[in-house]
């Protein structure tokens, strides 16, 4: 997709005002939208099969996980 030149300007402006972690929040945020639109349209799927071979996850680490993962996303609302 090719945008507009004014298109292009508008967003280069909004990253000027932001902090740079919002920058580096934004940049993830493209990446997610790239890998989205890779999924969706038939990109190679990612085969992860056997990365945690071996490993046991104990109830005590999963559920330490899982109350990480709702913290951040509680101090970070959409």
């Amino acid at each position: 997709m090719v945008l507009s030149s004014v298109l292009q300007e508008e967003i280069l402006r909004a990253l000027n005002d932001l902090s740079p972690e919002a920058v580096t929040e934004v940049r993830q945020f493209v990446e997610f939208l790239k890998f989205k639109a890779e999924t969706v349209s038939g990109g190679p799927p990612v085969a992860i099969g056997g990365w945690l071979k071996g490993y046991r996850f104990t109830n005590d680490e999963i559920a330490q996980a899982r109350a990480e993962m709702w913290a951040r996303f509680q101090d970070n609302p959409a």
